[in-house]
């Protein structure tokens, strides 16, 4: 994501921002919160009723308050409806009437040049944001530098099937499923055609690979299977590249790991990035390190030692005494379209760092997120072992407190739907 310039105006922070990559898209959802203003460029078509200007296109600066959102992360779609408001800062909204419906789609630069030719769409946009803190801050940053990027892609394959991925700490994705019957050797004339599938098979993972990887971008590239099978496909990976004088591969060798797991499925990759036997390899990456942080607390919880908690209340108690030295949130706490919530999840951080405690934020995209929401998407690892944490806490209090947070979010979703349709 490229941050065109920021300031600050009668205490609003105005952002310039253009999305890049399709992983931009994501980073812009989490922080544009409805109450938000976005200024942006359309372009319209002159009137029919107009002779003069058949030929000519307007382009009108346009400015509204966001109201709801529609996000498709397999379109790559993001868009925003709102209504016109009146506009101090850049000109916005000239010959438009105020408090009408407009929508905005945010596009990326490389489809803007797909599509309409450079230079043509303008991809840029303003947004004016009244509550930006230091944590909206740094995920725009975040995104910004290497660390928004992808660090590590993944191959998890057995017979037959392979799943191409690309993981970064803010998501998880696959960029290629490569798929192919493989026969059975049943008679000595079938291993012919055995071996033929088999080399077509991986011919074409090693393909996708090329396609899909930057080598010299990447800082770990893992191959894991059931059994032999990832072993195979490294030595073909190699032999190809040989072939094919791919340079930006064999230079990149050392950071290949062979790994193994149960599954040629997603959940292959999981256990190669929870197991401690492979972390000398991945280390410098964010992902390894969030996974550590997991596996460290999931570790107190079962060796139950009164250092591990998690919940709402018992998190936020733990914070107001100074007790939490690591504390685990998702973003789904930070950057929820509930503003209540927000402000809690905000003052909850800064008691923390105000003790002395780290902070670490898992991406509901990824799958570390998704374990983290399971546990209500709130946890810490203490100090010191505390083990009456919970003892002044009602069950019932927590419960609806829960459902009454639950409530609010649905009918949130209800109303974007009903006004997206």
């Amino acid at each position: 994501m490229l941050v065109v310039d920021v300031a600050k105006q009668k205490g609003k922070a105005i952002l310039r921002l253009q999305a890049k990559s399709l992983n931009d898209l994501k980073t812009v959802y989490k922080v544009v919160n409805r109450g938000d203003e976005i200024i942006y460029s359309a372009v319209t078509a002159p009137s029919p009723h107009d002779a003069s200007n058949q030929s000519k296109t307007l382009e009108k600066k346009v400015r509204l308050r966001i109201e709801s959102c529609h996000y498709n992360p397999d379109a790559g779609l993001l868009k925003y409806k709102g209504r016109t408001v009146e506009d101090d800062y850049s000109g916005a909204n000239q010959d438009i009437e105020i408090g009408i419906k407009h929508s905005f789609t945010v596009r990326y630069y490389c489809e803007c040049f797909f599509l309409e030719g450079p230079g043509f769409c303008e991809c840029a946009f303003t947004l004016i944001k009244p509550d930006y803190n230091s944590y909206v801050y740094n995920i725009v940053k975040g995104q910004c530098e290497e660390s928004g990027h992808f660090q590590m892609g993944i191959v998890v394959l057995q017979e037959g099937v392979s799943h191409m991925c690309l993981i970064n700490p803010f998501c998880t994705v696959v960029k290629d499923v490569v798929e192919h019957i493989i026969p059975k050797k049943t008679r000595n004339t079938d291993t012919v055609l055995y071996n033929e599938i088999v080399e077509t098979f991986y011919r074409d993972m090693y393909d996708s690979m090329s396609k899909h990887f930057d080598f010299d971008v990447l800082k770990s590239v893992i191959i894991c299977s059931p059994g032999f099978h990832a072993k195979c496909l490294f030595a073909k990976v190699l032999e190809y590249a040989k072939k094919g004088n791919n340079k930006s591969l064999i230079n990149n060798n050392s950071k290949f790991l062979v790994a193994q797991c149960s599954t040629g499925y997603l959940q292959g990759m999981h256990e190669v990035l929870k197991s401690p036997v492979y972390g000398h390899h991945v280390k410098d990456t964010e992902t390894f390190k969030l996974a550590f942080i997991l596996r460290e607390f999931q570790d107190h919880l079962i060796n139950d030692d009164c250092k591990a908690w998690y919940g709402k209340k018992v998190v936020a108690k733990a914070a107001e005494f100074g007790y939490v030295d690591t504390l685990l949130i998702s973003d789904k706490m930070l950057f929820s379209k509930n503003e209540q919530k927000n402000d809690r999840s905000l003052e909850l951080l800064k008691d923390v760092e105000s003790s002395g405690g780290k902070i670490h934020i898992f991406s509901s995209e990824h799958y570390l997120g998704d374990e983290l929401n399971c546990l209500s998407g709130l946890a810490c690892i203490l100090k010191y072992p505390m083990p009456d944490m919970d003892e002044d806490i009602e069950e019932s209090e927590v419960d609806t407190e829960e459902e009454s947070e639950n409530d609010a979010d649905n009918t949130e979703d209800e109303m974007e739907y009903e006004y997206l349709v």
